[in-house]
């Protein structure tokens, strides 16, 4: 494999801690929730703050070898009560192993497995894309827990990030 997972996980713990930096030198970060698993198929990180009326979560994940169908448990600070949500999730394909293509279909769900965001991801590498989200749901959710669900159909290596505020 020739992507290096240090490097993915520095670059991620950077992002994290300025993120978590934003939060906190505003005052608005009440609790965080975090984990760091590494599986026979890759890795996940994840980190959710809760601030009041608001969740700000990151996560990545890293399939270096086919993994079918991967759910993520992921456990909030705080439930909270949300309308909407809005951020953005990439997607990397990694040079060098596999046959250089990759496809993900990526879903953030809710305790209920109702999904919160969703996207079909493909590239071919070296290839990242970073792709908006932005979802107004017509009534109000309320959230406990969340998890990632990931699909992935590839021969090379590839990471799904997540980067989302929920309010």
């Amino acid at each position: 494999m020739t992507f290096k997972t240090v490097t993915i996980a520095s670059a991620v713990v950077t992002i994290v801690a300025a993120f978590i930096l934003c939060f906190r030198a505003a005052g608005q970060v009440l609790a965080t929730g975090s984990g760091t698993v590494h599986t026979p198929w890759g890795y996940y990180i994840w980190q959710a703050d809760y601030g009041g009326a608001t969740t700000a979560f990151l996560s990545e994940t890293g399939i270096s070898k086919s993994a079918g169908t991967v759910q993520i448990p992921v456990t909030i600070p705080a439930a909270v009560t949300i309308g909407e949500v809005h951020g953005d999730v990439s997607f990397a394909v990694w040079k060098g192993s596999g046959c250089s293509n990759g496809s993900a279909v990526a879903q953030v769900r809710d305790q209920d497995g109702d999904v919160l965001a969703s996207v079909n991801l493909t590239g071919r590498s070296p290839s990242s894309t970073t792709v908006p989200i932005s979802t107004t749901f017509a009534s109000a959710r309320h959230i406990s827990a969340l998890q990632l669900q990931t699909s992935t159909a590839q021969c090379s290596a590839l990471t799904v990030s997540w980067s989302l505020v929920m309010s």
